[in-house]
């Protein structure tokens, strides 16, 4: 991730993977525990990685590291900021004579590059329209000391500094007596073997380290996932709001809506929304009952007797639709053994204004099962 090329974000704001971060957590106390708790994991595998590099090879390595947020309502002064650092202890214990300089660093990158960095995080927090302003609140000053190097947390890497106000540290220095020279080293032996063992051995806490990089390394992977996610959510939403588009204008079409129905242009509501408006009518079967009389031939062509009113799925099979009219008692016994009886309309339209091609696709838009449809397909096709 650190060779991408992706650090400059392309529009104003955060990063995207603050905000992805941001949308994949509750809101609230659960929220900001949730990121607390992820960002000390990456903390200590960063520290984790300084410290194997500088015991594997003798070197020495400084982190710092600055919060881009502050307690709401604390100034962007560097009195009220603390710096996370890392740095090798025993180096830091053999070389007493360093500490000023180690202060003077640390206080400034305080000073110039932690205020810009609160600054621009308020700026960014603004862009995105949150709320800069939180009550109950007041500036956290930190601890006036004397303390050139504080100690590091027990048994660790990890030291905490904190800011002083702009002058302090000079005025501190400058007061302060020279630390003790350290004594001179004892001449050292050195000895060189010939390693012809290749196989590199590694004690338990190396391979803590290790396996603490794979854990960041899986939440790189999971925050990656998770943008992933977004994207086809987003797809699958598009996608859905064509569909609807598509069957309420065949609906409108057909002048099945109410007239509480939007004009063409409206934006495209739900499918939930758009079955409700659908009109719930039973579908009738076009088989008369034997308590009902067959119409003599005095009266209209069975089984469309003003006495009788038609079936919708009859209705709306006329002879200009795909859909065969001998298939449609067929249809009606699909319809009734899944009680479908409300989308009777919406199923009718489906076939009727389509190819039998686009049937499957359109009545699965419907929201009836896909493995329904396919029965009632092939049912169909052996006709």
């Amino acid at each position: 991730m650190s060779r991408d090329g992706k650090h400059i974000p392309t529009r104003p704001g955060f990063h995207r993977q603050l905000t992805t971060l941001r949308d994949a957590l509750p809101s609230g106390i659960m929220g900001n525990t949730a990121r607390k708790a992820l960002g000390g994991e990456l903390k200590d595998t960063i520290f984790d990685a300084a410290t194997l590099w500088d015991r594997a090879y003798g070197s020495t390595t400084m982190i710092l590291h600055v919060e881009g947020t502050t307690i709401p309502n604390t100034p962007s002064d560097p009195q009220h900021l603390r710096a996370s650092v890392y740095l090798p202890p025993r180096f830091v214990q053999a070389h007493q004579a360093t500490h000023p300089a180690i202060a003077r660093i640390v206080q400034l990158f305080i000073e110039e590059l932690g205020v810009a960095t609160v600054q621009q995080w308020k700026a960014d927090a603004q862009h995105q329209g949150w709320s800069m302003t939180q009550g109950g609140y007041g500036a956290a000053h930190n601890p006036h000391t004397s303390v050139l190097v504080p100690n590091p947390e027990p048994n660790s890497s990890h030291y905490n500094f904190y800011g002083r106000p702009p002058g302090v540290l000079d005025n501190l220095l400058h007061t302060a007596p020279a630390p003790p020279a350290p004594p001179a080293p004892a001449p050292a032996v050195v000895v060189i073997e010939d390693d012809d063992d290749d196989d590199e051995q590694f004690d338990d806490a190396t391979i803590n380290i290790m396996d603490a990089l794979e854990r960041a390394a899986y939440a790189e992977s999971r925050v990656q996932e998770l943008e992933r996610q977004v994207d086809h959510l987003e797809a699958q939403l598009a996608a859905a709001e064509r569909r609807t588009t598509r069957l309420q204008d065949q609906v409108q079409s057909r002048g099945m809506f109410s007239s509480g129905t939007p004009a063409p242009g409206t934006p495209p509501r739900s499918q939930a929304a758009l079955r409700a408006q659908l009109p719930r009518t039973p579908v009738r079967s076009m088989t008369p009952s034997r308590s009902e009389p067959i119409a003599s031939s005095s009266r209209a062509p069975p089984p469309y007797s003003p006495s009788h009113a038609r079936s919708p799925l009859a209705a709306t099979a006329s002879n200009d639709s795909h859909f065969p009219r001998h298939l449609v008692p067929r249809l009606n016994n699909f319809v009734r053994d899944n009680g479908l009886e409300e989308f009777a309309i919406s199923i009718s339209m489906a076939l009727t204004q389509n190819h039998a091609a686009k049937w499957y696709e359109e009545l699965c838009a419907l929201g009836i099962d896909a493995g329904a449809v396919s029965v009632l397909l092939a049912d169909l096709a052996a006709v």
